[in-house]
């Protein structure tokens, strides 16, 4: 969204910061410890600039609704005039004007140069900002110090085009444009709720995938202990056999080295005999 700078919430240094200076930076944590301090909400500084001022200048929307939900002053003026829908608008901030108006901020307020928030909205070609301030009854004839009104400063046909209907139409216009605004904020919410599913699927499709991964590589694992418990149990058979051979091989040699010895001792005692009969 243009203009947005949602609040850091917090500088982890761990200084302490006054409600001013933490506004201005967005440390949403900070401005909370300085206001259970004692600092005041409406506290401001040179150029009057209170710490909600301070947090719609520097475009931080979450600190901004934080400050308004501590009752700040919601219309409070800087020295110039300007309040923070004023900035909100000229920065086509639509979430932080659509806070402020929440919490009663003067649409048609006049500020510096005696701009009001549809000047600085139309100046900026906010459309979304501009049709916003419409809906809530800024003036499409109001003139700024310069003279201008709202629709000499846009060169946004869709600007021109609601300012014109509502030149038109006057408050059936504003109707419309309400009932428009309804209808794509509808149509906004069933995108997110959309893709909010669509997430979520794609979230249980990944858990689930990822159970399987898990489930197939224990799975794996197991078979890969299987298989080597086998073939561990194979080579321990094998060496058995081994074991076995090498024994019978031993015993045969050893059979055959007796015969060997009893067929020497034989033909050793046949030749003693042969030799006992010459001598006779």
């Amino acid at each position: 969204m243009e203009g947005e700078n949602e609040a850091l919430n917090d500088d982890m240094s761990g200084r302490e910061y006054s409600l001013l200076e933490a506004s201005e930076k967005g440390y949403l944590t900070a401005v909370d410890k300085a206001l259970l301090r004692g600092d005041l909400i409406e506290q401001t500084d040179e150029k009057k600039t209170t710490p909600l001022l301070m947090a719609a200048i520097n475009g931080h929307t979450e600190l901004l609704e934080f400050l308004l939900t501590r009752s700040a002053n919601v219309n409070a003026r800087r020295g110039n005039g300007d309040t923070a829908l004023h900035y909100a608008a000229s920065k086509g901030n639509k979430r932080m004007a659509q806070l402020l108006l929440a919490y009663g901020a003067s649409v048609d307020i006049e500020g510096e140069t005696k701009s009001r928030p549809i000047h600085l909205a139309c100046a900026g070609n906010y459309d979304e900002v501009a049709h916003l301030l419409l809906e809530r009854g800024a003036s499409v004839s109001a003139r700024n110090e310069s003279g201008n009104n709202p629709s000499e400063l846009t060169s946004s046909q869709n600007i021109l085009n609601w300012i014109q209907s509502v030149q038109q139409g006057g408050e059936a216009a504003r109707q419309k444009l309400r009932q428009e605004a309804a209808e794509a904020e509808a149509w906004r919410q069933t995108q997110l709720e959309k893709a909010k599913a669509e997430k979520e699927a794609a979230e249980k499709i990944r858990v689930e995938t990822d159970e399987a991964n898990r489930i197939r590589h224990i799975q794996e694992e197991e078979q890969e202990q299987i298989d080597e418990r086998d073939r561990m149990a194979n080579e321990i058979d094998h060496l058995k056999k081994e074991v076995e051979r090498f024994r019978f091989e031993e015993e045969e040699r050893e059979r055959l080295k007796k015969e060997e010895e009893e067929r020497l001792r034989l033909e050793a005692e046949k030749g003693k005999k042969k030799k006992g009969k010459k001598k006779k």
